[in-house]
C-alpha cells in the first residue's frame, strides 16, 4: 500500500514531524511506498522516504521576521489565507499531520494548538517582551483563526485525531 503524509515544515526529525517521521520509517521499512509532503525541508533524504516540497498555489514574496521560523510562518499563512490542497487520485492513504497544510486526507493527527504552545512559551522568562506585548494583543483574534483552522482539517479529513 502506498502512503502519504502531510507535516509542517522538516527542519529537524523532532517535534511536531517525529510522529509522522517515525511512521513513515517503519512503514517504508516493511516495503510499502510512502511519500512525505511538507512545505519546507531540510531533510533530504529519510531512511528511504521519498521527501517532496509543496509550494502552495498562492504565491508569497519578500521576507518576513517569520522567515527564520518555518513552521510558525506557514501557520500564519493557513489561518490568513488558508488553500485546500486538492487530493491527487491515487490509491495512496493520505494521513495529515501538519497544523498549517489542510488537505483532503483520509485521516488527520494533530498535537494541539499552536496558541497553547504560544501560550506556554509567553510564559517564559527569556520570551521577549515586545512579542508578549504583541501575542496578548492579537491572541483573541489567532484562537478565533485557528479554531476555523481546525474545522476545515476536521471537513477534509475522514478521520479526525486531535
Amino acid at each position: 500500500m502506498d502512503f502519504v503524509f502531510f507535516t509542517d515544515p522538516l527542519t529537524s526529525v523532532y517535534g511536531a514531524v517525529r510522529p509522522a517521521l517515525t511512521v513513515s520509517k517503519e512503514l517504508a521499512r516493511r516495503g510499502h511506498d510512502v511519500t512525505i509532503l511538507t512545505p519546507y525541508s531540510m531533510l533530504s533524504d529519510f531512511h528511504k522516504v521519498r521527501i517532496a516540497e509543496i509550494k502552495e498555489k498562492i504565491q508569497r514574496s519578500g521576507k518576513t521576521v517569520l522567515t527564520k521560523i518555518p513552521l510558525l510562518r506557514e501557520w500564519m499563512k493557513a489561518l490568513i489565507l488558508p488553500y485546500v490542497h486538492e487530493r491527487e487520485k491515487s490509491e495512496s492513504l493520505v494521513i495529515n499531520t501538519s497544523s498549517s497544510l489542510i488537505t483532503e486526507a483520509d485521516a488527520y493527527y494533530g498535537q494541539g494548538q499552536i496558541t497553547k504552545a504560544i501560550d506556554d512559551m509567553s510564559q517564559s522568562r527569556d520570551f521577549p517582551l515586545r512579542y508578549k506585548v504583541i501575542y496578548k494583543f492579537i491572541r483573541g483574534m489567532l484562537v478565533n483563526l485557528e479554531k476555523r483552522l481546525m474545522m476545515q482539517f476536521r471537513e477534509n479529513s475522514g478521520t479526525f485525531y486531535y
